[in-house]
């Protein structure tokens, strides 16, 4: 709480830099996530499977970075898939038809 506290009194200009985060945090998260596929249905959990952007932006984030390494393919793989699955499935207020 501390620490949402003091930078939510910061100015933006004071940011730069301040919230670097480091390769192994990146790690574990696209460690967890990837463990959490569900690579049947697409998503990240049981159901019910709800739209999850925060996972998706951080996925293509990771794919953007490295789209030729087995980590950005990976990452790619999981979001087109779950968006795929989640379209089939009915949910078009979020996801376009394809």
């Amino acid at each position: 709480m501390e620490v949402l506290e003091r930078h939510s009194k910061l100015e933006p200009s004071d940011l730069d830099g301040a919230l670097h985060i480091s390769n192994d945090s990146w790690k574990t998260c696209l460690t967890q996530l990837s463990a959490r596929f569900e690579p049947n249905f697409g998503g990240f959990s049981d159901s019910p499977k709800f739209p999850q952007p925060s996972n998706f932006n951080f996925l293509f984030h990771i794919y953007s970075r490295s789209p030729q390494s087995e980590e950005g393919k990976s990452a790619l793989h999981m979001c087109l898939h779950s968006l795929t699955m989640k379209a089939k499935g009915g949910i078009h207020d979020h996801i376009s038809q394809v």
